[in-house]
C-alpha cells in the first residue's frame, strides 16, 4: 500500500488529500470568474504584452467594479425580499394565533357556562335529594304512625 498522494506545484510540493464535493458546489447563480481576451495579440510576458495589459486593467478594474456592484445590488434585493416575506409569514403567524387564542377563549368561556350550569343542576339536585328525603321521613313517620 503506498501513502504517496503526488507532488504539488504549491504549497509545500506534496499532496496530502483529496477532497471531493458535489458538482452543486460550484453551480452558482452569479460570476465567480473572469475571462478577458484582447483583440491585441502579443506574446505573452513580452514588454509590448506587459504594455497592453498596463493599457487596458484600469478598464477591467472598472469593469469587475460594475460587475462586483450588480452582485451586491443582487444580494441586497433578495436579502430585502426575504426580509419582506418573512415578515409577511410573521404576520400570518399572528393572525393565526390571535385566531386560536380567540378561540381558546370562547372555549374557556364555554367551560366556564358549563361548569356553572353542572353546580346550579348540582345543587338543585342536592335541594331535591334533601326534599326528598324529608318527604320519605314523613310518609315513613305517618306508615309508622298509622
Amino acid at each position: 500500500m503506498n501513502y504517496e498522494r503526488g507532488q504539488a506545484s504549491v504549497g509545500n510540493g506534496q499532496v496530502d488529500a483529496f477532497v471531493y464535493i458535489p458538482y452543486g458546489g460550484f453551480d452558482v447563480d452569479y460570476y465567480s470568474e473572469i475571462f478577458v481576451t484582447l483583440t491585441q495579440k502579443e506574446s505573452a510576458y513580452s514588454d509590448s504584452y506587459n504594455e497592453l495589459i498596463d493599457e487596458n486593467e484600469d478598464r477591467m478594474k472598472e469593469a469587475a467594479e460594475e460587475r462586483a456592484e450588480n452582485r451586491y445590488e443582487t444580494i441586497i434585493t433578495d436579502g430585502e425580499k426575504e426580509i419582506a416575506d418573512a415578515e409577511k409569514e410573521l404576520e400570518d403567524a399572528k393572525v393565526e394565533y390571535n385566531d386560536a387564542v380567540r378561540e381558546l377563549n370562547n372555549a374557556k368561556k364555554k367551560l366556564d357556562s358549563a361548569k356553572a350550569e353542572i353546580e346550579s343542576g348540582w345543587a338543585e339536585y342536592k335541594k331535591g335529594a334533601a326534599e326528598l328525603e324529608k318527604q320519605t321521613s314523613e310518609a315513613q313517620a305517618q306508615i309508622d304512625e298509622a
